[in-house]
C-alpha cells in the first residue's frame, strides 16, 4: 500500500505541472494583431489656425486579416516650442489624444467612419 500511495503521489507531482490552464497554443505576437493604417487620411487648415483630421476605420490588421475589433485611435504627433526645435534632429512625438470609435451600425463589426479629429495651431509653435 505504501509503494501505491508513493507511487501515486510521484504521478501527481510530474503530471500536475503539465495540467497547465488550458491554453494548448501559443498567443498572437502582437505585432500579429495591430491594426492596419488608417484609410484616407486626409487634413484641413482655416483661416483661424483650426486643423481637422479625418480618416476611415482600416478593415485589416498588418498581417492582412480582417480587423474585427478596436477600441480607439490615438493621434501622434510633434508639437515643439519654436525655441526648442532643431532642424535636422530626431523628432519627439507624443500622444496628442484618443479618438474613440462609435457604436457600429446593426451587422458591422466595426463603424467604419469618417472620424474627426480637430485642435488649435498655437503661434510660436512647430508641429
Amino acid at each position: 500500500m505504501k509503494i501505491l500511495a508513493k507511487l501515486l503521489i510521484l504521478i501527481l507531482v510530474v503530471a500536475w505541472p503539465s495540467l497547465g490552464c488550458g491554453v494548448k497554443t501559443h498567443p498572437w505576437p502582437e505585432m500579429e494583431t495591430l491594426p492596419g493604417a488608417v484609410v484616407d487620411l486626409t487634413h484641413e487648415l482655416d483661416e483661424g489656425g483650426r486643423v481637422w483630421l479625418n480618416w476611415l476605420t482600416p478593415s485589416e490588421n498588418v498581417s492582412g486579416r480582417p480587423l474585427k475589433t478596436l477600441d480607439h485611435f490615438e493621434v501622434w504627433g510633434a508639437d515643439y516650442d519654436m525655441n526648442e526645435f532643431c532642424p535636422g534632429c530626431p523628432s519627439k512625438t507624443v500622444k496628442l489624444a484618443d479618438v474613440f470609435l462609435e457604436a457600429p451600425p446593426p451587422g458591422l463589426e466595426l463603424a467604419k467612419g469618417p472620424y474627426r479629429w480637430e485642435t488649435k495651431v498655437r503661434p510660436n509653435r512647430v508641429y
